[in-house]
């Protein structure tokens, strides 16, 4: 059989079509509870329609978006891209070969699952390249949160602790820093969970209104065998049943479409 070419699209083409898709869906309830609304005026010969009562509906322009402007090395990098779904070996290979960039790139896994709501914990065997600042709930920390500063990307309690951060809940909650025993990051052996996350465990979760889950799933200079292991590590973990799309990137890359297997 002949070759078929599939056209891949960009990450930020995926995360505008997913939007888009669901401001559709936001816009048939909004017309159909306006239909609702209608039939009921109209049914009900005590509500007032004279056109005293009515209120004209405000003309709104739509808001004017600011054209992406991509450089000559992106075009470049897109030109070459190749446009067939790959497996995941050859997409490493592929997005390699597009990087142009003089810094060390993040290479990013983009997952379209099927619902909102998916998170959890992922050990990478190879990590991720970064340093993950962990600390642990101490007088000298809550010291430093009372004068405002955070430190860390991980936070580690007691459950001895927890009272304690009742009062920072408002701060540490809405950047997922709060200690939570779903997370694993409650513990009465602290130290034992600081080397489980300084050693590659990353958390993940879905946008808060989109089924999309970003990773790191290491740097451009690990070996390809490294980033594959990752790769197929974190499929793994989240479930491939459960993915309707996968894209691989690096940080300044257009983006190749994943064959999970």
């Amino acid at each position: 059989m002949g070759k078929i070419r599939i056209k891949t699209i960009g990450i930020a083409e995926i995360e505008s079509e997913e939007k888009k898709a669901a401001e559709k869906r936001q816009e048939s309830k909004r017309s159909k509870k306006g239909v609702d609304l209608v039939s009921s005026q109209e049914t009900n010969p005590m509500t007032n329609t004279s056109g005293d009562d009515q209120q004209s509906e405000k003309s709104v322009s739509p808001k004017s978006r600011k054209k992406t402007h991509q450089g000559k090395a992106y075009k470049k990098s897109l030109a070459q891209r190749s446009s067939d779904l790959l497996p995941i070996e050859k997409a490493v290979a592929e997005i390699k070969k597009l990087t142009y960039a003089k810094f060390d790139q993040t290479i990013e896994l983009h997952i379209s699952v099927q619902e909102t709501g998916v998170k959890g914990e992922l050990s990478l065997p190879h990590g991720t390249g970064k340093s993950v600042r962990v600390a642990i709930v101490d007088d000298t920390l809550l010291a430093s949160l009372d004068a405002g500063t955070i430190e860390f990307d991980v936070l580690i309690a007691r459950p001895a602790d927890m009272p304690k951060l009742a009062k920072y809940a408002k701060v540490l909650g809405p950047r997922g820093l709060m200690p939570n025993p779903k997370l694993g990051t409650i513990s009465d052996s602290p130290e034992q969970v600081v080397k489980k996350f300084s050693g590659g465990t990353i958390r993940y979760k879905t946008e808060p209104k989109f089924p999309l889950i970003h990773l790191a799933v290491g740097k451009a200079s690990f070996e390809d065998a490294h980033l594959v292991e990752n790769i197929k590590e974190a499929v793994k973990t989240i479930g491939a049943a459960s993915i309707s799309s996968a894209y691989l990137a690096a940080s300044m890359t257009p983006s190749v479409k994943l064959i999970l297997e």
